[in-house]
């Protein structure tokens, strides 16, 4: 790739805010048609070259070095120019859909408004294009005046891809598009990107912490570390290298075997343990709709008619699309939403009653099963209280147990728990969630779920946020504690390649029903239903170098 022959040519880029370096000496570039993938973990930079390539930086930041863009300067150009530029010639996908669209406007107003700032046409016309857009990324059902809370995480990706490319940019930066989805809707969000760059020729970036993700569209590929380029080159000779050559970079062997990193498993001795939680027939449902006579409202169904049994020690995963029902059945597993419907059994005990008993009000769950079932959620900044600090955070749960501890035993329960996760008390205690990292909260977050000694714990979507170097860090650690503590786990996620590598049987639900199950293995390696076999399918993969991009 030549200096002469690239659209993006950026060399000796550096960022500071302050005397903070933020991005150093970096130089690629990036040819027309070509897909360029920048891998790394949080912090690594990633976003901040997306940035400063679309001259987004923050205020306070300066930017040296050049950034040229089909010959033009980017550095030179003042405010007027580069407005001129961005939706037209440069486009970018943001992480969080719902954070890039405005909620009081309607999809097709949003998607319109780039076409009649940069090709001047009238609303009609540009709301004409804004249906031509939106058609383009498979919403043809979707009316123009949608507002986005009435769409899907996927839908939603969609119209900001149709904002982007409305106005056919000849570059498209993608920043972390498919990190919240399932892996469906992932599998099609990157098809979809595929797809529109051989119909229309545009360069693309695509940014991600996950090498699995950019590995099978990427022509080439740029491994950031510390605001720096550690690797380079092109995708299939930097994969192979860093999967076979010892001598190659040892951060891009590091990322390769953190994104296929599997633990030990124990599910031989966990199918023989007692039954630990035992579902039967169990529904739950949301009201929908306005109130009808006497306040009565439409409700729907989200969780029909589940059955299955956890054993003691056995690591479940239950996995499904968004909207399968699955994070509403992990709430009616610990008693935050009502069933319908059926029972739910810790070791032979009831834990709450249908909602339509004459019981139901008058047997709230019980103190004991509180304490035997336990969560960690996947955002553990939004779970916990940002005004308390850490020892507080962390021994919330011990008013759970029957004798509370005085002050003294709280303190060596916490410090005896950060320690067994990872994590330094004496630095730890006494500081607020907002000054650690991502890795670090969602330790803390175990840790809170730990110090009630459960017997089952409930990990919603717990590493699906995660770099992957610090998800295969809490994965071995919970692992650790598995066969340390005798744990039971439900793994609940969209990211199937976790629950692959993590779990010994699996829970396939569609449409608030379980469609499969099994020993992980044998259905990943044989789903018999077609809904299963369309989510394996899915599943992003590091390729071999010979079968790269036959995945997508």
């Amino acid at each position: 790739m030549s200096a002469e022959s690239s659209l993006l040519r950026v060399d000796d880029l550096s960022v500071s805010i302050g005397d903070t370096s933020i991005l150093s000496s970096l130089s690629f570039g990036l040819d027309a048609g070509s897909t360029l993938g920048i891998v790394g973990e949080s912090g690594s930079g990633k976003s901040m070259t997306a940035l400063a390539i679309m001259q987004l930086l923050p205020r306070g930041a300066t930017a040296h070095g050049s950034i040229r863009f089909d010959d033009r300067e980017l550095l030179a150009l003042d405010e007027r120019e580069l407005q001129q530029l961005r939706g037209a010639d440069i486009s970018m996908v943001f992480q969080e859909p719902m954070s890039a669209l405005n909620p009081v406007h309607s999809v097709g107003v949003q998607v319109a408004e780039s076409l009649r700032l940069h090709q001047g046409l009238a609303r009609a016309s540009a709301m004409e294009q804004a249906r031509t857009a939106l058609d383009r990324v498979g919403l043809e059902s979707i009316g123009l005046d949608r507002y986005p809370h009435e769409l899907s995480g996927g839908q939603r990706q969609r119209v900001v891809i149709a904002i982007a490319i409305a106005c056919k940019p000849r570059l498209l930066i993608a920043d972390e598009p498919t990190t919240a989805l399932d892996v469906t809707t992932q599998a099609e969000i990157l098809d979809l990107l595929a797809d529109l760059q051989r119909d229309t020729g545009m360069a693309m970036i695509l940014i991600s912490h996950d090498l699995a993700v950019v590995a099978n569209t990427a022509d080439s590929l740029i491994v950031m570390r510390d605001g720096a380029i550690v690797d380079a080159g092109d995708a299939e000779q930097l994969l192979s290298r860093a999967a076979s050559d010892n001598d190659a970079v040892g951060y891009t062997r590091e990322l390769l075997q953190a994104s296929s990193w599997r633990p030990s498993l124990t599910a031989s001795q966990a199918r023989h343990a007692e039954p630990l939680l035992e579902v039967k027939g169990v529904s739950a449902s949301y009201p929908v709709g306005p109130r009808r006579v006497f306040g009565v409202r439409d409700r729907q169904t989200v969780v029909d008619e589940v059955s299955f049994v956890i054993h003691a020690g056995e690591n479940v995963g239950l996995v499904g699309e968004s909207g399968s029902g699955k994070s509403t059945l992990a709430r009616c597993l610990l008693g935050l939403m009502p069933i319908d419907t059926g029972e739910v059994l810790l070791r032979g005990q009831r834990l709450h009653t249908p909602v339509g008993s004459d019981t139901a009000r008058t047997q709230p769950m019980a103190r004991a099963a509180r304490r035997a079932v336990q969560i960690v959620f996947q955002d553990p900044y939004g779970s916990f209280n940002p005004r308390h600090r850490v020892e507080r955070l962390v021994s919330e749960p011990l008013h759970l147990l029957d004798e509370r501890p005085g002050r003294r035993e709280r303190r060596r329960r916490v410090e005896a728990l950060l320690e067994r996760v990872g994590l330094n008390p004496a630095d730890t205690l006494k500081r607020y969630i907002h000054e650690f990292s991502g890795g670090q909260r969602q330790r803390i977050a175990i840790a809170r779920a730990l110090i009630v000694q459960p017997s089952l714990v409930i990990l919603d979507e717990a590493v699906s946020a995660l770099d992957v170097s610090v998800r295969a860090q809490v994965l071995a650690l919970l692992a650790e504690l598995a066969v340390d503590e005798g744990l039971a786990y439900v793994f609940v996620s969209h990211d199937l390649s976790v629950v692959r590598n993590v779990t010994d049987r699996v829970m396939i639900m569609y449409q608030g029903r379980i469609v499969e199950s099994g020993e992980t293995r044998k259905v990943f390696d044989a789903p018999t239903s077609s809904y299963a076999q369309q989510l394996v399918k899915a599943i992003p993969t590091l390729p071999d170098p010979a079968e790269r991009r036959s995945h997508y």
